[in-house]
């Protein structure tokens, strides 16, 4: 047989399975029992497929009929151009969380340096923000020249106290001292080796979905991650590494219990399913944890309704969070945010043009 054969044997297979892609379910497998990539795979179509191969294949082809995600029997997932170890016990990466990575960059990206520093020192100190509502945490201008002149006009970072020398960070080497990594406009190296260009949480981690992609683009930042699973808290280790370098710190808590702040944004993936399509999804055969899928409440909003509130008394004045959710489940979350004192809220559409990200901003000190 060859394998193109294989390939369309497979593909017919999948073809009445709850999937929506059979032909790319199927050249993910075959090219992962071949140990080839599937750009590999469609050059050596003509080519003779060994029965050892064949064997691997039709038994990941039996494996995906049951209801295992692709990502589980190949062991990985991309998301962000980057490969996340995955498996059995955990929440495989979807595409749409993508666009609350973007927007979290964006935040991220227009935060004033200097301001970002102070809440991460502050953090550091275990003492309140100072009330400098001058440059507190907000969003840079995208007009270019108000944005040069706020640069002009707020207080350098190398005016701020410097760390003394036995402190617990005293010398610790900053990310940004690693090949490749950039620094923020406006922020002396000084500066940068002891402060963190803002802080950021991950709450609901999973095997570091989030977190991870945001670290490895922003490695200047200080962020954090959390999760109740410990199938969670063993992949995201392996992710950690792989992909940061283990700079990432990670809690095993729920909902953030037991985990201080401030942080200026706060990132969350949360269970939203109501408890009905959960176990809809169970019984067509999903094999991915109840626990990461059901949000409890009929609405499917129970552990959203919990998170709000933890969120608002871990973000910093002016901090944003940004959660990933149903469409259909948006307005009601707007009521809660409303409810629990943020302001400023907007939604970002994924990849379907539909509602995904809610954005909502912390009120800041008057």
């Amino acid at each position: 047989m060859t394998v193109r054969e294989a390939l369309s044997e497979g593909a017919a297979a999948l073809e009445h399975h709850e999937t929506d892609t059979p032909r790319l379910d199927a050249a993910l497998l075959l090219a992962h029992a071949r140990g080839s990539t599937r750009e590999r795979l469609y050059m050596d179509l003509a080519e003779s497929a060994p029965p050892a191969v064949l064997d691997s294949y039709r038994n990941a082809l039996h494996r995906r009929l049951s209801g295992e995600p692709v990502a589980w029997i190949i062991g990985v997932k991309e998301f962000w151009g980057l490969e996340f170890t995955v498996g059995p016990g955990v929440l495989c990466p979807r595409p749409d969380s993508e666009i609350l990575v973007e927007a979290a960059l964006e935040i991220m990206q227009g935060m004033i340096p200097e301001a970002a520093a102070e809440t991460a020192q502050s953090a550091i100190d275990n003492r309140p923000l100072s009330a400098k509502d001058s440059w507190r945490i907000g969003t840079m201008p995208h007009n270019g020249a108000q944005s040069a002149a706020i640069r002009h006009n707020a207080p350098r970072c190398d005016d701020q106290p410097p760390i003394p020398a036995n402190h617990p960070t005293s010398g610790r080497e900053s990310p940004l001292s690693q090949p490749g990594a950039s620094q923020p406009a406006g922020v002396p190296p000084s500066a940068v080796q002891h402060r963190p260009a803002g802080r950021l949480h991950d709450c609901c981690c999973g095997p570091g979905t989030l977190a991870l992609a945001l670290s490895h683009r922003r490695p200047d930042w200080d962020i954090s991650a959390s999760d109740i699973s410990e199938d969670a808290a063993r992949y995201f280790a392996l992710n950690n590494e792989k992909l940061c370098a283990g700079r990432v710190g990670y809690s095993h808590a729920d909902l953030m219990e037991g985990i201080g702040g401030p942080f200026d944004i706060i990132v969350s993936n949360p269970p939203y399913l109501t408890p009905a399509e959960t176990e809809e999804r169970t019984a067509l055969g999903w094999r991915e944890p109840v626990l990461a899928l059901n949000g409890k409440d009929t609405d499917g909003l129970g552990i959203i309704r919990r998170l709000i509130p933890r969120i608002f008394n871990r973000l910093s004045p002016g901090g944003t969070t940004l959660i990933e959710a149903d469409p259909l489940q948006m307005p009601r979350i707007e009521e809660i945010l409303f409810a629990n004192g943020f302001e400023d809220i907007e939604i970002r559409r994924d990849l379907g043009n539909r509602d995904r990200v809610m954005i909502a901003r912390r009120h800041k000190i008057k």
